[in-house]
């Protein structure tokens, strides 16, 4: 019988994570069974996925147990090792000890930034950002939302990218910022379908929904709120489903439906006690005690509003426990890391930036240099050549010897300059001697002249260049000058390459041409 690989099974069961959890808990449990007890990554991988399976039930301690037993396994892998703190963090957050998930956050944030995992950095800014929400710190919330949305444009995973511009849409619709907040739904939209990911698509239209409400579009809002509901329920979202009640529950209200509020707020009321630890409840409580105070029901809405002083009063009891709200010096330590990170991405991107500016720099120099030697470009040499046919024609070539070392020792952008202040002298002085001028490779130009002009051009020529490098302010050029007789136009370019050297400048004078 076959031995299953375990790799296999691992990656099967990450597929259903989302959809069916009982089959991925059965395929971890087959793939631990097979796996090499030396294989610490592929075991720790089991684990991991072990975990989410368990924060996708919201069985929260269990994934915390399996998130642990992964970080024991991944001291060298930190790749792998950000993974287990970001999903220890969820299940810390969903049992209520916020110290334990901001620091298992922070520790996922910095481990990837060292190793330049921006998609992890991400949503751990993004997990970050939501401690500071349930603190009620708006503002800060805010800015690590901006953060998050950054880190998850540059990892360039559109399902990251999704979930970050849902996020920070969400902050910006409860502030009424709207004009910011749809074209980030906008972005998550075209991103994402209802098919591959319902919950995040019922929050879109939970929020598109929301912004209608706030611009006092009801029949939008009310469309939208009962679409994102609909499909809330079927992906067993129960955050999503409790918002979309709630401001149902307002729409109903507001309208005189009073009966109709009450009904959807038992209903969120309900759900809400199954996972939230009181932040929501809150706000349902407060909406249920207006809800019942507008239809007359005097009693009940005292009884909400007492409702909602015990669980405002029991939430703000939970988070001064100990280990539930970070000491204020915790606070200090973590604000400074997260400054600390921040500082070293501003870094990155203005290394970034600088080393952008500097090839456009160097592109413009190409660019420059091509139009200085555009005068004395290959073109129609070869068409020269072949008019002179029959003429006694001589070719005289130029060539920079040294171009290499002047760009690797200076800069390309000095070679390049020096290279294009001498085709610009090479294409005035064949102006002034009428003969023709042209580029024949990098660092080499040709002259093509009479043969009985050749030595007087030569000495003319000499006399330029001497001219030039007396000129030149820095690198010292050194210029290789031949010369041949034109007898085949096909073969000419070839022979002065191979022809004897007449002249080296600076330091020797041109020989007489035999």
């Amino acid at each position: 019988m076959t031995k299953p690989d375990p790799a296999a099974l691992i990656e099967e069961a990450q597929r259903c994570v989302g959809s069916d959890q009982s089959r991925a808990l059965e395929l971890l449990r087959r793939a631990r069974r097979h796996v090499d007890p030396q294989a610490s990554t592929q075991l720790a991988q089991c684990w991991v996925t072990q975990a989410q399976v368990h924060w996708a039930r919201r069985q929260f301690s269990q994934g915390l147990t399996a998130a642990r037993r992964s970080l024991r396994l991944l001291q060298n892998a930190p790749s792998e090792r950000a993974q287990a703190l970001w999903i220890m963090a969820e299940c810390q957050r969903g049992l209520g000890r916020y110290a334990g998930a901001l620091d298992a956050w922070m520790a996922c944030l910095e481990i990837s930034m060292m190793s330049r995992q921006t998609e992890l950095a991400a949503v751990a800014c993004a997990g970050i950002g939501n401690y500071y929400q349930l603190i009620e710190n708006t503002q800060h919330a805010l800015n690590l939302r901006r953060q998050a949305y950054e880190f998850a444009c540059q990892s360039k995973d559109p399902a990251t990218i999704a979930k970050c511009a849902i996020a920070l849409a969400g902050d910006y619709v409860r502030q009424h910022m709207s004009h910011q907040a749809l074209p980030l739904l906008q972005v998550a939209q075209d991103l994402i379908t209802p098919q591959m990911e319902p919950t995040w698509w019922a929050e879109t239209l939970y929020y598109q929904g929301l912004h209608a409400f706030q611009n006092g579009n009801s029949q939008r809002a009310q469309r939208d709120l009962n679409e994102a509901l609909t499909l809330a329920r079927k992906a067993d979202s129960p955050w999503v489903t409790v918002q979309c009640l709630k401001e149902l529950a307002r729409l109903h209200r507001n309208s005189g439906r009073y009966e109709a509020a009450v009904s959807d707020l038992q209903e969120a009321i309900t759900i809400a006690h199954t996972f939230d630890t009181g932040y929501l409840l809150q706000s349902l409580y407060l909406v249920l005690c207006t809800s019942e105070e507008a239809r007359g029901h005097f009693d009940a809405a005292l009884a909400a509003h007492e409702a909602y002083h015990n669980t405002r009063m029991a939430y703000l009891k939970r988070l001064d426990e100990p280990g539930c709200r970070p000491s204020p010096n915790r606070l200090a330590q973590l604000q400074l890391r997260l400054e600390v990170i921040q500082a070293r991405k501003e870094n990155d991107l203005l290394q970034e930036r600088q080393a952008a500016a500097s090839q456009r720099a160097a592109n413009q120099a190409r660019l420059a240099l091509r139009a200085d030697l555009s005068p004395i470009e290959r073109g129609g040499l070869e068409q020269e050549l072949l008019r002179l046919d029959g003429q006694a024609t001589s070719l005289l070539n130029v060539r920079l010897e040294n171009l290499n070392e002047i760009s690797e020792h200076y800069s390309f952008a000095i070679g390049d300059q020096v290279l294009s202040d001498l085709g610009r002298r090479l294409a005035i002085f064949a102006r002034h001697k009428s003969c023709h001028a042209a580029r024949y490779s990098t660092a080499s130009f040709v002259l093509v002249v009479p043969a009985e002009q050749q030595h007087s051009v030569l000495e003319a020529l000499v006399h330029e260049l001497e001219e030039l490098m007396g000129h030149m302010q820095g690198p010292a050029a050194r210029i290789c000058l031949r010369a041949c007789r034109v007898h085949d136009p096909r073969t000419a370019l070839r022979s002065v390459l191979k022809a004897p050297v007449l002249a080296r400048l600076p330091s020797m004078n041109p020989l007489e041409q035999p």
